[in-house]
Order: structure tokens, then C-alpha cells, then sequence
């Protein structure tokens, strides 16, 4: 005989888009309060860079800013380290930036500006800076050339590293996919391909392939198969790679035990996992009732709770980037203030309302 199922999972299987965990408004409150408090006193903020400027998101707040970077900085694909104190970026390749091409990338850091690598790359899909932004790893089709800019070899599609300057410059081959057009197909094709994220040591780098995360070694040079899903992300602390199941749940490997755990049960990411820079949140986006949220799981207790709305705009959690104050401020154009323009609230308004 049929058990009445009861009204918690019944309830559960009505709701697709939401988690058949419950928090109740107290935890809701209290993942908030602990999350706007950490982003607060220590600085996050989250970043989107495209041709035109930066989209910022101040956690501690939920509001929502656009705000012009400086001329010379006509970001196309970026990545920052685990703090948010590094970027690694490409630059439009149709756009006048003085002093950068398209094709090379770029780090700016509290010492400066720098390129990192020779040769140029005819197309970048991702980025990965390790959080002592010391490597970066490179999504694309690399083409090698000598002193006078001719080609010396076939170009080369897959994931690729290469050292920071000043010790580095060399780049060197992760993983190779033998088809270049994968890049070039308009449809059908994610915006990245490996995924990749490093380690808290920089010794090694995570990135899926095939609908599985492998682990590659750069000392080794060899990679070895992780758990099947895709889009792993490295916690800043070590302890943790989050990543997409196959069924889009968020999920957390463990690679000491090499065992697996459903980061909060029910739910399912558009994307993957982003960390807070402490590595007590993490972080995901799911569809709601306003477009797309931002959650943040306390991972102690898992309670969520969502701290941005975008109504309607189809932001992923993959699209912004961890940086801090004085970093953003060195990319923003002259005379723009961080605390000047926003949308969708104010300083201390809600973070659970939707923003246009």
C-alpha cells in the first residue's frame, strides 16, 4: 500500500525551482547579516567588466551599479584571484587600447600592469588566475610566433598556462581538443570550455572536459579524473571544489576523501559555485520569480538565503569576478566614484528585492 506522502515532500515536488530545504526567516536573516557583515569589513565586492564599463555589486547592500572604466580598458574576458587583489583580462580586439592588443592578456595587480605571455591567442574563451596570481590559465586558440609576429607552428585549441611575468612568459599545453571550430561555433557552445580554477597552492589545475573535472598537475604535467560534472571552482581555503552535477545541482568534492556532497539539497545552478573570498559562502545563481538570485549558503549550516535579484536581467554568478576597492578603483575612468551611481536601491536597502 501507497504512504500519504507528506506535506513537506509534497511540497518538495511541486516546487522545481526551489529547495526542498526550508530555511526558516530567522536563518534567512542571520546568512544575511553574516554575509553583509564579512563583505563589509573585508571589502568584496563583485565585478562584471564588458566593452562598454563595469557592472558592480555591493554584496552588503544588493545594489547594483554601472560605472565607465578607463579608456584604456575595453575588458573582453577576465578573471580575478581567489581575494580579488588580481585580474587577468583580455581587451577587445576591435577597440583602440592604447599600449594593449587583442590576443595577449593582461594582469593588473597592486604592482601594476603587465602582459604575461608570448605568442597571442586568435581566440579567448576563459581565463583562471591562481589566488597568488603568480600563473594564468588561458581558454582558447593559441598561435605561436616569432620575433616578426609570423607563425611558427599550426595554431592549437584547448587549455593552456603560462608563468606571471616576471618569471614567466612560456606558454604551455593543458588539455588539446583537436577540433579548433568548437571555438568558433556560434551555437551549441558554452562561453567556456574547460572551466578551469586553481588551487589554493597554485599547484594545480582543475577543468572539465567531456561532462567530467580532472586534476592537473603542473609539476607532473599530467592530469587525473576527479568525478563526473563540470565548471569546478577551487575554494580559496583548498578544501573544497564546487562544481555542476549532471543533473545542475551544486555540488562539493572533497579531494582529500575524493567523496562528494550535494552543496544544498533541491537545488539547482545555472552555472556553478563561486566562493566568497573566506571561503564560508558559497555562492550560485537560480531562477526565481525576479529572474535570476544570488544565493549565498552559509557552509556550515547550508542555510541560503538570496542576496540579489536581477529582474529579469540574465545574470550568472560565472560573470562576475571578485575584486577589491583600490583594484576597481584603478580601472574605473577618471572622476568615477564607486558611491556615486547606483540602481535597483540604496545603502542598507533590501537585498532580496528585485532590481531593474
Amino acid at each position: 500500500m501507497m504512504k500519504r506522502l507528506s506535506a513537506a515532500r509534497a511540497a518538495c515536488l511541486c516546487g522545481a525551482l526551489l529547495s526542498c530545504r526550508t530555511e526558516t526567516d530567522a536563518q534567512r536573516r542571520s546568512v544575511l547579516t553574516e554575509f553583509r557583515a564579512a563583505a563589509v569589513d573585508q571589502g568584496w565586492l563583485l565585478a562584471h567588466f564588458n566593452r562598454a564599463g563595469a557592472i558592480v555589486l555591493r554584496p552588503e547592500t544588493g545594489a547594483r551599479r554601472d560605472m565607465p572604466t578607463a579608456p584604456g580598458y575595453r575588458i573582453y574576458q577576465f578573471a580575478s584571484s581567489a581575494s580579488g587583489s588580481c585580474l587577468a583580462f583580455s581587451v577587445d580586439a576591435y577597440a583602440l587600447t592604447p599600449g594593449m592588443a587583442g590576443g595577449s592578456i593582461y594582469v593588473l595587480d597592486r604592482n601594476g600592469l603587465r602582459g604575461s605571455a608570448e605568442g597571442f591567442f586568435t581566440v579567448i574563451k576563459g581565463l583562471a588566475v591562481d589566488p597568488g596570481c603568480t600563473k594564468v590559465s588561458i581558454d582558447g586558440v593559441y598561435q605561436e610566433v616569432d620575433a616578426g609576429g609570423a607563425p611558427r607552428k599550426a595554431a592549437r585549441a584547448g587549455l593552456f598556462y603560462t608563468d606571471l611575468p616576471p618569471g614567466g612568459g612560456t606558454v604551455r599545453l593543458v588539455s588539446r581538443l583537436d577540433d579548433v571550430h568548437v571555438y568558433l561555433t556560434p551555437t551549441g557552445v558554452s562561453d567556456d570550455v574547460f572551466e578551469a580554477s586553481w588551487s589554493a597552492d597554485g599547484k594545480t589545475l582543475a577543468y572539465s572536459v567531456g561532462g567530467a573535472i580532472y586534476a592537473y598537475d603542473v609539476a607532473a604535467a599530467k592530469s587525473r579524473l576527479l568525478v563526473t560534472g563540470t565548471v569546478p571552482a577551487w575554494s580559496p581555503d583548498g578544501k573544497w571544489i564546487g562544481y555542476r552535477g549532471p543533473d545542475n545541482a551544486p555540488m562539493l568534492f572533497d579531494p582529500v576523501s575524493r567523496q562528494s556532497q550535494s552543496l544544498h539539497e533541491g537545488a539547482h545552478c545555472l552555472w556553478s559555485i563561486k566562493w566568497s573570498p573566506d571561503s564560508k559562502f558559497a555562492i550560485f545563481t537560480q531562477p526565481d520569480w525576479s529572474g535570476v538570485a544570488f544565493i549565498a549558503c552559509r557552509l556550515r549550516d547550508r542555510a541560503t538565503a538570496a542576496f540579489y535579484r536581477s529582474g529579469g536581467l540574465q545574470f550568472r554568478e560565472d560573470r562576475f569576478a571578485w575584486v577589491t576597492r583600490p583594484l576597481l578603483e584603478a580601472l574605473l575612468a577618471p572622476g568615477a566614484r564607486l558611491d556615486d551611481q547606483q540602481h535597483g536601491g540604496s545603502r542598507g536597502g533590501s537585498a532580496t528585492m528585485p532590481h531593474q
